[in-house]
């Protein structure tokens, strides 16, 4: 939890030292790709796998028959994967590009 929060927190001081030091004018790409991050990642984070999650921690695994629970795990495991990877080229390519932008500086 303290990574993820983290990471959120992060990215915020990123784009505040941003426009503070540099301003907006020069600051706006470092903004631009901060907020990507935050609606791509964490936003998938929130609105897809935390649900997800939850949804799959309260099924009664006991009570369900061997097609029931290969159902519920394919459902599963097919959206969190398809968003993960989603959320994870985001990343890469957020961190490739606030990397680039740094040494350009």
């Amino acid at each position: 939890m303290f990574t993820w929060v983290g990471s959120i927190l992060a990215v915020l001081a990123t784009i505040l030292v941003s426009l503070v030091s540099i301003g907006f004018a020069e600051g706006w790409l470092i903004v631009l790709v901060s907020f990507v991050y935050l609606l791509g990642v964490q936003g998938i984070t929130v609105a897809i796998h935390i649900p997800l999650n939850n949804h799959i921690q309260k099924i009664k695994i006991e009570n369900l028959n061997d097609e029931a629970l290969a159902n519920e795990r394919l459902k599963f495991e097919t959206k969190w994967n398809f968003f993960n990877y989603i959320r994870t080229s985001i990343a890469i390519s957020v961190s490739v590009l606030l990397l680039t932008i740094l040494t350009i500086r």
